[in-house]
């Protein structure tokens, strides 16, 4: 994939994320790991376009997302959000693969659904994910096997390279593998999987449509957000606010439980807490789109009534 963003979009794309090229260090890794901090504190994975607009549906295409999150302050889930990143990596002059990638839910994986990067970085790949919610990867992970890391602790993270138990040809068939667990003493759930098969911008586009039109999918039934909260030093992140339905809660590092910081009762405390919490102004046309939904916050009084 060619770069579809000029040096002047990535230059505002920095000074929207408060990482000019000023701070920059010379390092790769570091470059990488402090950028993808950067974006994940000020560029939320969300899914409010499918219920705060008229229209409810998401564009991967360049100039939308650049559109959607520079010049509109909004976020995206992992279809638009690996994709712009994976972009501005590559004005950046980063080595980027894009991929796709298997979501496990119950006790089997679905399509490829998800989607992330692999930047090369002296002959070391290394996995990317700007995009998958509280379960997500919070700094670029090298492509190793059987590699355990601490993921926001005491969350941690695995990475694996072998067949999943639903293979019908195990032999031939492994996959990278990425588990999760919320503590050392807590069992490894395996998450998604991936190959190392770029995928397309055209692959994307049929994931997109599926997740933002299938009546299953939570980003269809469900108001969600997550941002990342920054570290002291500006490198890395210390805890994650999330939004689902109805409360905010905050994880930070070295505590194990979610915190729950704010309760909403209807659209208008949610709206509110949207732009409080993670940085996402609503139009009046926009929050006024969500009437009628199923997903639109009702207080109790409101509903009895």
């Amino acid at each position: 994939m060619e770069a579809p963003y000029t040096q002047d979009q990535l230059t505002r794309y920095l000074n929207h994320i408060s990482y000019p090229r000023s701070k920059h260090p010379r390092d790769e890794l570091q470059l990488l790991t402090e950028l993808h901090a950067h974006h994940l504190a000020r560029v939320p994975f969300e899914s409010i376009g499918l219920h705060y607009s008229s229209h409810r549906t998401l564009s991967i295409d360049p100039d939308d997302l650049f559109e959607k999150v520079v010049e509109r302050s909004k976020g995206g889930y992992c279809l638009e959000m690996n994709t712009f990143f994976g972009d501005m990596l590559r004005v950046l002059g980063f080595t980027v693969l894009s991929i796709g990638a298997r979501v496990k839910t119950g006790l089997r994986y679905g399509g490829m659904t998800h989607c992330a990067n692999i930047i090369t970085i002296n002959q070391t790949r290394y996995l990317v994910d700007v995009a998958f919610g509280s379960y997500n990867i919070f700094r670029p992970i090298p492509l190793t096997r059987n590699l355990e890391f601490d993921n926001i602790a005491p969350r941690r993270g695995k990475l694996e390279f072998r067949a999943l138990a639903q293979s019908t040809c195990p032999s031939t068939q492994s996959v990278w593998v990425y588990s999760s667990q919320d503590d050392p003493s807590a069992e490894w759930i395996e998450r998604y999987c991936f190959t190392d098969m770029e995928f397309f911008r055209e692959d994307y586009q049929v994931a997109n449509y599926y997740c933002s039109t299938n009546r299953a999918s939570i980003f269809v039934n469900q108001v969600i957000a997550l941002r990342g909260i920054l570290n002291d030093k500006g490198d890395g992140l210390k805890g994650v606010l999330t939004m689902v339905q109805g409360e905010v809660r905050r994880r930070v590092e070295g505590k194990p439980d979610m915190e729950v910081v704010e309760r909403m009762e209807d659209e208008e405390e949610r709206v509110k807490a949207l732009d409080k919490w993670f940085l996402l102004p609503l139009t009046k046309k926009e929050a006024r789109a969500i009437r009628q939904m199923p997903s639109e916050l009702t207080s109790r009084k409101s509903a009895v009534a």
